[in-house]
């Protein structure tokens, strides 16, 4: 209940977010479990995993309407795996709406796709333009949700603003009580239309370099900020010159199912950032995109990402700090 609350709040004080400016059923970019519940007839739900054979799984349905798959029973949870999904959810790849460009020194990968290639992928998914789109992940963990904000973001990038992410993810779904599904259901291709690309939401290598990205905020692990651990995608150890530390586990729950913080905390969690333009990062932008949502989305502090985030910076030649 309190949970409800707080999200009701949030949708009052946020009047001009993508769901008010469209009219459409969402109250706001987050939305619970019992919400979708409510109006999962008004909506496209898109599941983003990396587990993909975990979406539809060889558990026996119980007796339900026209064989839909449908069981009320919990579901066998792991620490890295959830089987089934919200009924009628449609699977989305991460590879779908990802994609790879040249460098001087190779391919960078992990950033978005081509409009083309994402439009091809949200019209495969069953969503059309203009359609209200929930986004959800396993929300087996705070990073898992970043799965969701990488795909909130691309459609919100690509035009398409009637888009909520889905606090708690399936794991919260089943959490609050809910019928999950075993099988995906036959839908009819979207006439979704993706534009060419909303360039104020992003930064570029360009831009910091020049100093004209603002404040940056680095999204990753405290080891990987200091410069103690390796990542397979980037070429060294540091941090971009100047950056603030907000580890993405300072967002939201730590356990299972991952829930946001309050916006409470969330301020106070963004307190030590400054006022004026502002850029977060991570290792390929993955996890950024979840600080993005939490200070564009849901406490109305203009944010951009620099989507090649260390991956690009780092295969182009550029340096690292160390605390």
């Amino acid at each position: 209940m309190r949970r409800i609350i707080l999200l009701t709040a949030l949708a009052l004080l946020l009047p001009l977010s993508a769901a008010a400016r469209q009219g459409d059923p969402l109250p706001g970019p987050l939305v619970s479990a019992d919400w979708l519940a409510a109006h999962l007839d008004d909506v496209v739900v898109l599941d983003i995993r990396t587990d993909i054979d975990s979406f539809s799984t060889g558990l026996a349905p119980s007796d339900d309407e026209e064989g839909m798959g449908l069981c009320s029973d919990p579901l066998p949870m792991g620490s890295h795996r959830i089987e089934g999904h919200i009924p009628g959810a449609r699977l989305v790849r991460l590879a779908d709406i990802t994609g790879q460009y040249p460098g001087p020194n190779g391919p960078i990968g992990g950033m978005l796709a081509e409009p083309a290639a994402f439009q091809a992928a949200m019209q495969a998914a069953g969503v059309n333009a203009g359609q209200p789109v929930v986004v959800t992940s396993q929300g087996l963990s705070i990073s898992d949700m970043a799965n969701a904000t990488r795909l909130y973001f691309a459609l919100r990038h690509f035009g398409h603003d009637s888009v909520a992410l889905l606090d708690g993810g399936v794991a919260g779904w089943i959490d609050a009580g809910h019928d999950f599904a075993t099988r995906q259901l036959p839908f009819e291709p979207g006439d979704f239309q993706a534009g060419p690309g909303d360039a104020t939401l992003l930064a570029t290598r360009g831009q910091i370099e020049a100093g004209e990205a603002g404040a940056l905020v680095d999204g990753r692990s405290g080891g990987e900020f200091r410069g103690l651990l390796d990542s397979s995608s980037v070429a060294g150890r540091g941090h971009l010159p100047g950056a603030l530390h907000i580890p993405m586990g300072d967002l939201g729950s730590s356990g299972r199912p991952a829930y946001l913080h309050d916006t409470e905390r969330q301020q106070a969690t963004f307190s030590a950032v400054p006022d004026g333009p502002l850029t977060v990062y991570c290792d390929t932008g993955r996890r950024a995109t979840l600080h993005w949502f939490v200070l564009n989305e849901l406490l109305g502090k203009p944010a951009r990402l620099y989507d090649g985030s260390l991956h690009e910076w780092t295969h182009q030649g550029g340096d690292l700090a160390r605390p």
